[in-house]
């Protein structure tokens, strides 16, 4: 699972911050979580292959986090797109999108799948044969969903240097999935431990975007591997964070501390601040291992 960082501003402009959203490619797919205006251009500025996106994510109704969903539609309608796209997002975005629609006179050439949230609970919106998705309530001034991606279906590692030179295709899917190769008078052939090594650790990613200082995700984000959280405000200005419904970089430390995550990535910077150094300085104070989340940051899990 590899996680890409397009921008990492909050809702004011800023000349040197994009909106906060990320890509996360996963076998040869990409989900994209949050689409504020202008997203489609850092999707081109990274060669994002459009063609391989199959979900948009939305975590809530603030311009800064969805406003660029209609113009990214309309770039692959007239790009002759025809496989399907699915947008995950709470109650509000299908009729806004219909409207624009409507006005603009626009049909689309592929089936937009759009998925309602259910912002009040933790469980799983979607399962295909590579990844989970579930969503989990953040406390925000609006209805906000937190995503949880999980891997799934993870097949062992086949030892290539060891299988014989006629094995056979099916066998060699069958030993990925755990299983011995036995032939048709029960008789071992192939045994799994000696042609493979174990499947890895499912990966796992939380994205926790507009959420004021909230313990209560600790138990929806417990040990994955990535955690990313906002951190509009650093301390100095945290009543500021506490009347808006944003957190601090101490408070996204401490989220991520007591939920014992990997890493924390944070992000989601106000625009008031022209250098962004001291939010991390301020997080490693609760959590060593985070990083800021700066346009074009690259992370494999």
């Amino acid at each position: 699972m590899k996680i890409k960082v397009l921008g990492n501003g909050s809702a004011s402009p800023s000349l040197e911050r994009s909106p906060s959203s990320v890509i996360v490619e996963h076998k040869n797919k990409y989900y994209l979580i949050d689409c504020g205006e202008g997203t489609q251009y850092k999707l081109l500025e990274f060669h994002i292959n459009f063609n391989k996106l199959t979900h948009i994510l939305i975590t809530h109704l603030h311009g800064d986090h969805y406003a660029g969903v209609f113009s990214l539609i309309s770039t692959l309608n007239s790009w002759g797109r025809e496989k399907e796209l699915t947008i995950v997002a709470p109650p509000g975005l299908k009729e806004i999108l219909s409207l624009q629609f409507q006005y603009q006179n626009t049909t689309l050439h592929f089936e937009l799948i759009i998925i309602e949230t259910n912002t009040d609970k933790y469980y799983k919106i979607f399962e295909n044969k590579d990844i989970a998705l579930m969503a989990f309530p953040l406390s925000h001034r609006i209805p906000t969903t937190g995503f949880l991606i999980k891997e799934t279906n993870q097949e062992n590692k086949i030892i290539k240097d060891k299988l014989p030179s006629n094995i056979k295709i099916a066998d060699i899917q069958t030993l990925k999935k755990g299983h011995d190769v036995w032939d048709t008078n029960g008789q071992l052939l192939y045994k799994n431990s000696d042609y493979t090594t174990p499947a890895p650790l499912p990966k796992t990613f939380a994205y926790c975007s507009d959420t004021i200082f909230d313990e209560n995700i600790i138990q929806y984000i417990n040990h994955v591997d990535l955690l990313y959280h906002e951190a509009t405000f650093t301390n100095e200005h945290s009543s500021r964070a506490t009347a808006t419904y944003h957190s601090t970089a101490q408070q996204a430390a401490i989220i991520a501390k007591k939920a014992k995550v990997n890493q924390l990535i944070i992000g989601h910077f106000s625009a008031r601040y022209n250098n962004i150094e001291p939010f991390l300085d301020e997080a490693k104070q609760e959590f060593e291992n985070t990083i800021l989340s700066v346009k074009g940051l690259e992370i494999v899990i």
